[in-house]
């Protein structure tokens, strides 16, 4: 389903011929599901990173193995008249009783990912190795609340050839 023209929320379940999510995100979805949350926020620490990959696998697990129905929730380069959509939109999932997994910009770059990040119950950091700057860590920590992370990932950039 497409809301608006920057806010895509997309759940239900997972067609049979969809694969079966990669044992590390099952993994990093159990970690983050130690403590009750109606939303999930996955934020880039460097600007020019995505979190839409790490957040949709985890959209995926949820609605493979959650009690309850798990929405995808695209908020990444939302302008800032979309805001109060994504805001509505994760306020409705939550009303639901839904789950929301939702990927933003990173906030150093894409001020707008701040609001709905803090609208969140949780968060999740998304670092790329050899990119990120630990003061730029700290500084979206700091903008997004430390009370909010659960925890981080890492990855490493491929390189290009």
């Amino acid at each position: 389903m497409r809301l608006g023209s920057s806010v895509r929320a997309e759940g239900g379940p997972v067609p049979a011929a969809m694969p079966i999510p990669e044992a590390r995100w099952q993994q990093l979805w159990f970690a983050a599901r130690r403590q009750p949350w109606s939303s999930l926020v996955v934020v880039p620490a460097h600007p020019g990173t995505s979190a839409r990959v790490v957040a949709e696998a985890l959209a995926a697990v949820g609605r493979l193995h959650g009690q309850r129905p798990t929405r995808f929730v695209d908020a990444e380069g939302t302008a800032l008249p979309a805001v109060d959509e994504v805001l509505v939109s994760l306020g409705a999932i939550a009303g639901r009783d839904e789950l929301a997994v939702a990927a933003v910009g990173c906030p150093l770059a894409q001020a707008t990912s701040i609001p709905i990040a803090r609208a969140c119950d949780v968060a999740l950091l998304v670092v790329p190795l050899g990119e990120s700057r630990f003061a730029d860590v700290h500084r979206v920590i700091d903008l997004v609340g430390a009370d909010r992370f659960i925890g981080a990932v890492t990855f490493a950039l491929k390189e290009e050839r």
